[in-house]
């Protein structure tokens, strides 16, 4: 796990932690805890979040499809192809893991991805950026040969006020098919 990872999930656990604290600390405040003004103000606070969660499943289920299980096997196999190469684009984080990001190989969608998903491409040999949307600050340039196997992680970054994504080349093949195991395949359209 990048160290970059780590402390975004450091930073989600404390700020989960200290969020419940607080509210727990400000609903016990004499007075405060049971106003008519209070109640009303955490109702729409916890309808807000309701209706913002609604919205990241709905969307990410729209976005994201599974491909079929049969696909699925023969992706985890992990062949070669030798007139192209083979790259397999995977999110492993429980961070966000219900928002889906789209993949984007030299300006063309392909896919979108969530938590614990990935997409598998076959790419002619050559020179590919791999990006995303405006969240994706750092895109990602790679040199891909016939009868080469790429592994790339997706990785959400958390930030003070939004988060963004960026584009990890994995060079621990072994450690990359272990993660990809556990992640379902999605359908994704073909690069042309």
């Amino acid at each position: 796990m990048s160290s970059r990872k780590k402390k975004s999930n450091t930073i989600m656990i404390v700020c989960a932690i200290v969020g419940v604290f607080v509210g727990v600390f400000v609903s016990r405040m004499p007075g405060l805890g049971n106003s008519p003004i209070f109640s009303g103000l955490m109702a729409l606070v916890l309808l807000a979040v309701f209706g913002w969660a609604v919205w990241v499943i709905f969307s990410s289920f729209l976005k994201t499809k599974k491909a079929p299980k049969e696909l699925e096997k023969l992706a985890k196999e992990f062949s070669v192809s030798t007139d192209k190469a083979v790259v397999y684009v995977f999110r492993d984080q429980f961070i966000a893991m219900l928002k889906a990001l789209p993949i984007m190989i030299n300006q063309q969608e392909l896919a979108w991805i969530k938590g614990k998903t990935f997409a598998r491409f076959e790419l002619p040999e050559g020179e590919y950026t791999v990006s995303g949307h405006k969240m994706c600050k750092e895109p990602l340039v790679i040199q891909v040969k016939a009868g080469q196997v790429v592994f790339l992680e997706q990785e959400i970054v958390t930030g003070a006020l939004k988060g963004s994504y960026t584009y990890n080349l994995l060079t621990d093949e072994q450690d990359a098919k272990n993660r990809i195991k556990w992640c379902k395949l999605v359908v994704s359209s073909d690069f042309k």
